[in-house]
C-alpha cells in the first residue's frame, strides 16, 4: 500500500492511500481527511454512530 499524509497549517490534513491491483485487478484508492470534529447525537437529526443506507448509499 502506498500512502501519504500532506500537511497542511493547524494540522488540517488529508490521508491519501493506494492499493495496487494484482493481476487483472483494479487498484483502490482512500482518501479521508483529518480534521475530524465532535458529532453531538443532538446535532443531527440520525444517530452519526449507527451505519444507514438511504437511497442505495451508505
Amino acid at each position: 500500500m502506498n500512502w501519504r499524509a500532506p500537511c497542511c497549517r493547524n494540522w488540517k490534513g488529508n490521508l491519501v492511500a493506494r492499493l495496487r491491483g494484482k493481476s487483472s485487478g483494479r487498484p483502490v484508492l482512500f482518501l479521508a481527511h483529518l480534521d475530524v470534529v465532535e458529532a453531538r447525537r443532538a446535532d443531527w437529526t440520525t444517530d452519526p454512530f449507527t451505519l444507514q443506507e438511504k437511497d442505495g448509499y451508505f
